[in-house]
């Protein structure tokens, strides 16, 4: 039974000899197989931000004959309104933000981008903001109203451009204060809650324009200056309420009395000096410049916003500064 045993496995382990080239010929198949296919979906997921860039841009695509649509025509923008070259965002951030943008813009008519790049080609980070702004197409309707935020990584610069109606919407104080929400999540290297609060502030700021009521500096003081008002108010009628039941209590404090002088206090056994005074021994005066606080906005001003004109001839409202 034991030599028919091996005989059998010898006659079955000989008969496979000829299937090990199509087995080796299976395997290299499928080596090649998984080789390519991961290529594959790393250009697939590189070309996904690419695909929904197309469709945002199809957006501002008008159709023929359609009277309704024509109030929106102006520049054909070449560019989403999230251009970020730099790769601050990941995928799902880039397209929260890009919706959050698209949905403010179409709401109020004005186009609202943030751009991040990393050098300014020799520019200053005013000069580089207006001409991205202009040269590829930003901005909404016949007037390209929009504004732009701007960063740019090599020295940490910013920057914000306004156009046409976003000069009305976004004066240097409107600027200034949106800035000022913004910087602590720019030092922290927070760039998406940084980019949204923009988005956000920007949505409230347009808000008030449409609506006939823009913020300005004025107003701003008004408001605080109610909010003390009232402040004042509660704490005086607070003030009033309390009297008569702190009255009360000092009545009942009958052990405290005045006492006049500090005789009481005074240890007679101590140090006496019977002769004090002061002199003058030496007198040193430095005098150091005071530096002139300096506008990034500069040339002509209209109204509260200072304007000035890109290398295109159009005129800018902005701010600038480093992060």
């Amino acid at each position: 039974m034991k030599r028919k045993i091996k005989r059998r496995f010898k006659v079955k382990f000989w008969a496979l000899l000829p299937l090990l080239p199509l087995l080796s010929f299976s395997l290299i198949t499928a080596l090649i197989f998984f080789w390519q296919e991961a290529p594959v979906q790393a250009v697939e997921q590189s070309m996904g931000r690419a695909l929904r860039t197309e469709q945002s841009l199809n957006l501002r695509t008008i159709p023929e004959g359609n009277p309704a649509s024509e109030e929106d025509a102006g520049s054909v923008r070449l560019k989403p309104l999230i251009e970020d070259e730099v790769g601050l965002l990941s995928d799902a951030e880039y397209d929260r933000l890009l919706k959050q943008l698209e949905t403010i813009s179409k709401r109020h008519k004005c186009d609202v981008a943030v751009v991040t790049v990393y050098s300014l080609n020799g520019l200053t980070a005013e000069e580089f903001a207006d001409d991205y702004f202009d040269y590829n197409g930003y901005g909404y309707g016949q007037d390209d109203d929009g504004i732009l935020f701007l960063l740019s990584m090599e020295y940490r610069d910013w920057a914000m451009t306004t156009h046409q109606f976003g000069i009305y919407a976004f004066d240097d104080y409107g600027l200034d204060q949106i800035f000022s929400e913004l910087k602590a999540d720019l030092a922290a290297d927070q760039y998406y809650s940084a980019f949204s609060r923009f988005a956000e502030e920007c949505d409230y700021f347009l808000e008030r324009a449409r609506a006939g009521k823009p913020v300005r500096i004025h107003d701003e003081k008004r408001k605080k200056a109610r909010v003390m008002g009232m402040s004042l108010a509660g704490l005086g009628f607070g003030s009033i309420g309390g009297i008569a039941p702190v009255n009360r209590m000092r009545k009942e404090l009958k052990t405290v009395h005045r006492v006049y002088g500090a005789s009481h206090y005074m240890n007679r056994k101590s140090r006496r000096l019977d002769q004090a005074a002061d002199k003058l021994i030496d007198r040193r005066t430095r005098v150091y410049p005071i530096a002139q606080a300096s506008n990034s906005a500069s040339s002509s001003t209209s109204g509260t916003s200072s304007t000035h004109r890109s290398s295109s001839g159009r005129s800018h409202g902005g701010r600038s500064g480093k992060f």
